[in-house]
């Protein structure tokens, strides 16, 4: 289900139509595309909340804000060689490491990519 709305989302941006436009075409109701876009964020917020991520923005539910976090300022080290097998770019955030495959599609490199962005 989560996938299929992933799907729709994407495809309403690729489109280059609004919302608007894009849901009257699909006769889908614009409050069902603003409902799944809201839950496919949620979704994402509560996958990362459990990786301990200093930069994760807290969300009030009673009143929708972003506090804002201290990033951490940078640290370079040397770096040990992680096991890419078949990896064509490697990103490191905070410790984490994110290894993009050949295989991978534009639009999952795409969505990496945004939420690296804007970290």
């Amino acid at each position: 289900m989560l996938q299929e709305w992933a799907n729709q989302i994407n495809e309403q941006r690729q489109s280059g139509l609004n919302i608007t436009e894009w849901c009257e075409i699909r006769g889908m109701n614009r409050k069902t595309f603003y409902y799944r876009r809201k839950k496919l964020r949620e979704e994402l917020v509560d996958s990362l909340e459990g990786s301990d991520l200093p930069w994760l923005p807290i969300r009030d539910e009673r009143k929708p804000q972003v506090v804002p976090v201290r990033k951490p300022k940078p640290e370079f080290a040397a770096l040990p060689m992680l096991d890419t097998k078949g990896a064509s770019i490697t990103v490191r955030i905070s410790g984490h490491a994110i290894n993009i495959q050949n295989s991978a599609e534009a639009t999952m490199v795409e969505r990496v990519l945004r939420i690296v962005a804007s970290l």
